[in-house]
């Protein structure tokens, strides 16, 4: 008899520390020392206290969101250094 091998992987819902700081593109120790300047001057989704971990849908979101201001604002940078003033 032959074992059936499940091809489906879902993402996980929440991420543990290590999982988030692997996301972000740094170490744990990176994501511990920073992490209170993250949650409480850029809204970085903080640890759910039911489960343990953060909402990984919610981080992604919030990276997202942040590289899009970060966008916007280069834009207006540009913008402003060319003499460009017209709305956009």
């Amino acid at each position: 008899m032959s074992k059936r091998v499940n091809m489906y992987s879902p993402s996980p819902i929440y991420f543990s520390e290590r999982q988030t700081a692997e996301f972000l593109g740094y170490s744990v120790e990176w994501l511990r020392k920073n992490v209170l300047q993250l949650e409480q001057q850029y809204g970085f989704p903080r640890i759910d206290p039911a489960i343990g971990k953060r909402h990984a849908p919610s981080i992604e979101v919030w990276a997202q969101e942040r590289n899009s201001r970060h966008r916007q604002i280069e834009q207006v940078k540009t913008h402003s250094a060319t003499g460009n003033t017209h709305a956009f």
